[in-house]
């Protein structure tokens, strides 16, 4: 496999686009180069918070993970030309209670038996005073493992960039990132409120995967990421997103990355 991101190479094939600002490449493995196997240590990760927002200077700031940064060399470097990602091996041990201790609530964590439930963390990589026209950079997801349904994927709220360019609009004066800001957007439009409490729901909030709606005029859908090694999802920087539980039985290989304009 490859994570070439490019949509100038030839490693991938046709795009899809959708209304909501989200846009698909796949994968097509056809360039002989020489292969690279990537030895990933979740626990080691989960305890430098490795590809998530940690705090920072009264803000947030995204850790970029070793695999990220693989990633991103082979996509801007001439490494990308001599190497291929062929596979990831993990290094924890899954009988040890230490490791599953060290990434339980860890993205790449596995919980075979425990129920899913819709995640309550919806954010962007950034604040609402950073403007959504002209478009500042694009979010990057791409896939190095196989990511099914329930498998940890990364959840999208498609169309919530154009709510939020209205929403700023709103605000008296300009708010940077954090938790209590983007709950804040959530609670103003009751369709995605109810995207808070999951956990009350009979059904943890499932059902509500894939749902679609309207909201002033914008359309608005639940979106749960699965692929395969070497997809690779583009949204808009300002759409929501947040990590949702992996109920699968092996890890969730993904990588984020944030793309901005020159």
């Amino acid at each position: 496999m490859t994570p070439r991101a490019a949509a100038r190479r030839p490693a991938f094939g046709p795009v899809r686009a959708g209304r909501g600002a989200v846009v698909r490449f796949f994968h097509d493995a056809s360039m002989p180069k020489k292969n690279l196997v990537y030895i990933q240590s979740l626990r080691n990760g989960a305890a430098d918070r490795a590809g998530q927002p940690v705090a920072y200077q009264g803000g947030t700031r995204y850790m970029k993970a070793p695999l990220e940064f693989l990633v991103e060399r082979l996509n801007d470097s001439p490494l990308g030309e001599r190497y291929t990602l062929k596979g990831v091996i993990v290094d924890d041990d899954e009988g040890s209670p230490a490791d599953r201790a060290k990434v339980a609530d860890y993205g790449f964590a596995r919980t075979p038996g425990r129920p899913w439930i819709l995640p309550d963390g919806w954010h962007m990589d950034c604040g609402f005073d950073q403007a959504t026209w002209p478009v500042p950079a694009v979010k990057l997801f791409a896939f190095v493992g196989d990511v099914g349904p329930q498998g940890g994927g990364t959840m999208l709220l498609s169309g919530t960039h154009r709510l939020v360019d209205r929403y700023r609009e709103t605000l008296p004066a300009p708010v940077g990132a954090g938790k209590e800001h983007w709950r804040a957007f959530m609670l103003h439009h009751p369709w995605l409120a109810r995207l808070l409490d999951g956990a009350d729901r009979p059904d943890h909030g499932r059902a509500l995967v894939g749902a679609a709606g309207e909201i002033d005029g914008v359309p608005v859908q639940i979106v749960e990421l699965t692929g395969s090694p070497g997809d690779i999802v583009l949204t808009h920087l300002h759409v929501l997103h947040a990590r949702s539980p992996n109920t699968g039985t092996v890890p969730r290989l993904m990588a984020g990355k944030q793309i901005r304009r020159a």
